[in-house]
């Protein structure tokens, strides 16, 4: 997951250098512009004995420099969050060497943010335990009937 979160993270740092990103929601005391990249929830699902389909829902969320009356600056957030979106158009987020599939976004203004959401699909497999056990040589038995 923590992958997958700097994947994300990187892609802004692209077009936003310098700014702090978070990992967490924040109530106050932070640095404002900055970003927060958040974990939402997984689901995982067994496609097979070996193989599973994972669902990951992240949002990003920009928080806006506020004016004088602590409201943010709207025109900026529009267009921030318009680039972050096409930042993320292409539809797949890196991830290593893997690709991650950006299966929906979301977004819209929260309080004094404004926020993207994620779905992403990727898969997994497990490892392959077929080989770790031993058999026994013989088996003993006893039927009291």
């Amino acid at each position: 997951m923590q992958a997958i979160i700097d994947a994300v993270s990187n892609m802004i740092l692209t077009r936003y250098p310098g700014y702090s990103i978070y990992m967490e929601e924040m109530q106050e005391g932070f640095n404002r512009p900055s970003f927060s990249v958040i974990f939402i929830q997984e689901t995982q699902t067994d496609k097979n004995q070996r193989f599973y389909a994972r669902n990951i829902i992240l949002y990003v969320i920009f928080n806006a420099t506020l004016n004088a009356n602590g409201n943010p600056d709207k025109a900026l957030q529009y267009q921030v969050y318009e680039n972050i979106r096409d930042l993320f158009s292409c539809g797949t987020i890196t991830v290593g060497e893997r690709k991650v599939k950006i299966r929906q976004i979301t977004g819209g203004p929260k309080g004094k943010e404004i926020y993207l959401g994620f779905n992403l699909d990727t898969t997994g497999s497990r490892p392959d335990t077929s080989g770790q056990g031993t058999l026994a040589g013989s088996l003993s038995m006893q039927l009291d009937l």
